[in-house]
């Protein structure tokens, strides 16, 4: 495993650690402790994947909801996230040096 690799499989449990730590109840149905940290733009959007605005804490049925009705889904984000609009603007393919990848890691540990 190349240092990269490693270094975002650390952020992406950092990340995860950190929206379950903010979200402790589902955002969806606010009725279950939130158990599954979710991107709301999909990690494979890296600029995204590790921005705390682009994660909600859903508990496991709201997030197998997500999952398996993406676009239903994608409407409740609209009405009740509100950086949904700001997120897809910022979506865009893009790879992370890796002194970026060390600079996300120091700002996450700081959160």
């Amino acid at each position: 495993m190349t240092k990269a690799k490693r270094l975002r499989a650390i952020l992406d449990r950092m990340w995860s650690g950190l929206i379950l730590r903010r979200d402790v109840i589902c955002k969806k149905c606010t009725l279950q402790p939130a158990t599954s940290p979710h991107h709301i733009i999909p990690r494979r959007y890296t600029i995204l994947r590790w921005d705390l605005d682009n994660g909600i804490g859903l508990c496991f049925k709201c997030h197998r909801i997500a999952h398996d009705n993406p676009a239903k889904f994608d409407r409740w984000l609209l009405t009740n996230v509100k950086v949904y609009g700001e997120l897809i603007d910022k979506r865009r393919t893009y790879t992370f040096t890796l002194p970026e990848l060390e600079e996300i890691k120091e700002k996450l540990k700081k959160s």
